[in-house]
């Protein structure tokens, strides 16, 4: 099972955190949008690093709110869309995650969305980067798997599938049988969080938790769950990264070393 962690959760000297990735075997780390959005120095620094440490950067999360607008919002989007995948490009970086908009409006509808996303998967396919799209439940637009499956069904493009989140599941976001639907080469990555938060009553306490309150599996009241998920995507055929991702305030109070520790540990 190959695992990959998420950049967020460490801040400070980049030498000094590439160094303990490689004496703890880090060898996959997933980026945030502000390390795919950032300056020319700042983007052949991330190169320079990923070369001496031998890491590779498994995902960036960047294009987000993507997708349905138009005149000069979906020129910024299509301009948007060639930084990142130039940037992924420099970083040799796998797969670029998107989402969908979260905002009604009445000049977005699903077909503008399939439009610009296979555009997108389109601009993407020459430099063999995947775009991963990644389900949001407060999206009017692409909120559930089901609809996703729909959207990649669409697109009709190699290399446009979906990111999976364990999070939607044990937030009962999204039910699990939806794992039988899903078709295994068109889920090109997994994140797995936890959560200490056994009842979530509204949407905003969703989304609450899920910019806040993600947790590296086992710190949660969800790992028999998480572990359970892996196992069965594993026994379908998946073969791709399970990505760590956790956000809780609780890691920033940690040194680097027994973060690693932690993440070192897990078990899936």
């Amino acid at each position: 099972m190959s695992i990959s962690i998420s950049a967020n959760l460490f801040n400070g000297n980049l030498e000094h955190i590439f160094t303990l990735f490689t004496e703890y075997g880090i060898t996959h780390v997933d980026l945030t949008h502000t390390d795919v959005k950032a300056d020319a120095r700042s983007l052949e620094n991330l190169v320079d690093l990923s070369s001496r440490y031998q890491i590779t950067f498994n995902s960036a999360s960047g294009l987000r709110e993507y997708g349905g607008n138009t005149n000069h919002i979906h020129e910024y989007d299509t301009e948007m869309a060639r930084t990142y995948i130039r940037a992924a490009k420099r970083l040799n970086c796998q797969i670029l995650v998107v989402t969908a908009p979260t905002i009604r409006s009445k000049d977005i509808d699903h077909q503008k969305i399939i439009n610009d996303l296979r555009i997108l998967a389109n601009m993407a396919l020459p430099y063999n980067i995947q775009v991963a799209l990644k389900v949001l439940p407060w999206s009017p637009y692409i909120g559930s798997y089901e609809i996703a499956q729909e959207i990649i069904t669409a697109v009709d493009s190699p290399n446009f599938g979906l990111v999976l989140d364990t999070f939607l599941f044990i937030c009962n976001a999204e039910n699990i049988e939806i794992l039988d639907q899903l078709p295994i080469d068109k889920i090109f990555n997994v994140q797995c969080s936890d959560l200490a938060v056994t009842l979530i009553d509204s949407l905003e306490e969703l989304i609450d938790a899920d910019r806040s309150k993600r947790l590296i599996p086992g710190d949660g009241y969800f790992h028999a769950d998480i572990k359970q998920i892996c196992k069965t995507l594993t026994t379908k055929g998946y073969r791709s990264h399970f990505s760590i991702y956790a956000n809780g305030s609780m890691y920033q109070a940690i040194s680097h070393e027994k973060l690693l520790d932690k993440l070192c540990s897990i078990s899936l």
